[in-house]
């Protein structure tokens, strides 16, 4: 290794030697074709220092050297230079664009794609990634344009499963005009670490059930406490029973239990008249607390079955 480090050292230093020797020849003169010796001389020589430079890159390549794969640092070139593979490529503060007039239909612009056919890929084919704790901000992007913002977390989080540390992904769905301070429609794009999703229950459980504990009264608010819910959980999906009614015209609200006492709510969940037993969906919001008021309006037995919770991944 040390060997070919020495040898491609030796071909750099020739090449660079070679390539100032041709910047500094003077160009083959286009007229006085009778003056022929001084160019011809020159014209030799140039091709001279041309075939020479061809052997020496035909000469790393046969042992087994890479100039443009030697450097760790990003590649750094004048605009309009070559795109390196294998390597980092740093276009400073030029912007790069990839045009393409591919039809409808015929493919994609770029293609990416990392993994082999049914195996599991490490890690995405895209990565865009901006500086830590980065927004989009007003007067960045354009109408219609994607800007793939993964923030990295700080070093105190834990890195979400399969995230690699990077978390938010935002759109810019919105606007035309490109001057700075003028706001863009920025939206970010949930995930279930971001969203709140619904968590299912395998069996559905009864949380609430007067009949084994205190009927509640007519014209009366009860909380309860719906154990078991996780420490995320913003709501809940289930059934809610009303039965041993007394009186027609009963109905029965449920509400956030962090929420203050609302007397004679204007909503109801459920409908029963005497004697009857009723039961309907419902889809209620959870506090902090975990717990949900049911106002009754006329006495009657409460149950409330919990299927699944809805939890917040953010």
């Amino acid at each position: 290794m040390d060997d070919l480090e020495q040898r491609l050292a030796t071909l750099e230093a020739e090449l660079a030697a070679m390539r100032a020797q041709i910047a500094a020849s003077p160009a083959r003169p286009s007229v006085s074709p009778v003056a022929q010796s001084p160019s011809v001389a020159e014209e030799v020589n140039r091709r001279a220092l041309l075939r020479r430079t061809g052997v020496a890159i035909a000469g790393a390549a046969a042992g087994g050297l890479v100039l443009a794969g030697t450097h760790a640092s990003p590649a750094g070139a004048a605009t309009g230079g070559n795109f390196i593979l294998g390597q980092s490529n740093d276009a400073n503060t030029d912007q790069t664009s990839l045009n393409s007039s591919i039809s409808t239909g015929e493919g994609a612009t770029l293609l990416l794609s990392n993994g082999s056919s049914g195996g599991t890929a490490p890690h995405p084919p895209l990565q865009l990634t901006v500086p830590l704790n980065s927004n989009p901000t007003a007067g960045s992007g354009e109408s219609g344009s994607v800007l793939a913002l993964y923030t990295k977390l700080p070093s105190n989080f834990a890195d979400p499963d399969g995230a690699d540390g990077f978390v938010d992904l935002y759109f810019c769905h919105r606007g035309t005009d490109k001057s700075p301070g003028v706001p863009r429609a920025w939206g970010k794009v949930l995930t279930s670490s971001t969203a709140n999703y619904t968590q299912f229950l395998a069996i559905p459980s009864r949380l609430v059930n007067t009949r084994t504990g205190v009927k509640p009264a007519d014209n009366s608010t009860n909380e309860y406490v719906l154990t078991g819910a996780p420490t995320n959980a913003v709501g809940f999906v289930g059934t809610i029973t009303v039965t041993d009614t007394t009186s027609d015209g009963s109905y029965v609200s449920v509400y956030n239990g962090d929420l203050g006492t609302l007397p004679s709510p204007q909503f109801s969940h459920v409908n029963a008249s005497n004697g009857q037993t009723v039961a309907t969906g419902l889809t209620v919001g959870l506090g902090a607390s975990t717990k949900v008021k049911v106002y009754c309006f006329k006495s009657c037995n409460i149950l409330i079955d919990v299927a699944a919770w809805v939890v917040t991944g953010a």
